[in-house]
Parts: structure tokens; sequence; C-alpha cells
């Protein structure tokens, strides 16, 4: 499942070639997916987790609660370790970049159909980062929209008063928001709260509706 066509049919076909393995299914949508699911029982779904419509994480959620036992491989273009640490909660067997060797890949399925866990090369290092962290990276899940846009000021250096200056609010709102970022993600100091903005890739320019540059 992949919504870049060309890929999809290169690895489509790669995978048809393999003995072991039946390609049941090709999709390049959530909505897609989910329908293919329902509709043509598989054991491995290899999954991007950026697609349009439904994006690939509510698309991971679907298929676990309709069979859990489908075994799940994401193929993702994004090694950010909150997509790792995210997709690995919601029950994935496998983590694998789809600039990956195609050897690689079929390495994962076949491990992945197994019932194992495979992590491909590139993505190792942030699993045991993930695994040695104290810091919970799903953190910043908790968090609304403005108070995402306010931690990202913080890690960009602003302090509360050029920050409600630049976003239009009281000084005391934005002090505010500080303290439930705090309250939500359990970190109390500004050096916490910058090292998990960098541990998460949260740069002040990605945040939508951010001002800070």
């Amino acid at each position: 499942m992949d919504d870049h066509r060309l890929l999809l049919e290169l690895l489509a076909d790669s995978i048809a070639h393999q003995a072991e393995f039946e390609v049941v299914g090709r999709c390049t949508s959530g909505i897609e997916a989910i329908e293919a699911v329902r509709s043509t029982p598989c054991d491995v779904v290899a999954l991007d987790l950026m697609m349009p419509g439904i994006d690939g994480f509510e698309c991971l959620r679907s298929i676990r609660r309709r069979d859990p036992n489908i075994q799940i491989l994401v193929l993702s273009g994004n090694p950010n370790p909150v997509f790792v640490s995210r997709a690995m909660k919601l029950g994935v067997r496998g983590y694998v970049e789809k600039s990956a060797p195609t050897e690689e890949i079929l390495a994962a399925l076949r491990t992945v159909a197994a019932g194992r866990i495979f992590f491909g090369r590139s993505i190792q290092p942030t699993v045991r980062k993930l695994q040695s962290s104290p810091f919970p990276l799903d953190a910043a899940d908790r968090l609304s929209a403005r108070e995402r846009t306010v931690l990202a000021g913080i890690a960009a250096g602003q302090t509360s008063k050029a920050m409600a200056a630049q976003l239009g609010l009281s000084e005391f709102t934005v002090k505010n928001h500080r303290r439930r970022i705090k309250s939500k993600t359990g970190f109390q100091t500004n050096a916490e709260l910058i090292l998990h903005a960098s541990q998460i890739g949260l740069h002040s320019q990605e945040v939508s509706g951010s001002p800070f540059s």
C-alpha cells in the first residue's frame, strides 16, 4: 500500500516473483487499503504511513481492529522517531525505509509473515534510542495544535513575550500554554522540552499556522 504508483508496482512485482508470496491487493490510498482488507483475506500488509485520505496510522488502527492476526510491515520514507514509536505501539511487526534494498524488504516480509519482528538497518538505531530514552516520545501527541506551536517556540528559544507578540496572544495566555505543556508531557524544565522537541523532529517551521521561522 503506497501512494506512489510506480514504486507500488515495482515492489508488488518483486514480491509476486517470490514463490512463497501471493500479492492479493495493491492500494494507493488509506481508504482503498481498508476496503481491500475488508474484502480480501490476507496474512501480511505492507503499509506506507503517509497516504492521501485516511493516513497510515488510522489505516493501521482500522486493520488491527478488523483482524488483529494480520501482520503489518511499515514501509515508510520517514524514519522520524515519533513515527517509529507510534507504529510500534500500534502493533506493527516491522518497519523498513522504502529506500532500503529490495532484498531487505523481502527479508522483512518473510520475517513478519513468520510472526517475528524486523527493523531495517537504518531504523535499528532509532529503535535502540527509543528503548533507552527516558522521555516518552508520544508526549507531544497529548498537546493541542496551539500548544505544539508554543512548544516549537520554546525549542526556537522564543520568550513568552516574543511568542505572545507573534501569535497575537497575551503573555499570560502563552504562559498558561507553557504550564499546560509541562503538565501534559511531564517535563518540567525548558531543557527537557527542547530535547523532546528535538527528539520528535518538531521544528517551528513545521507547525501549521506557526509564525516562527
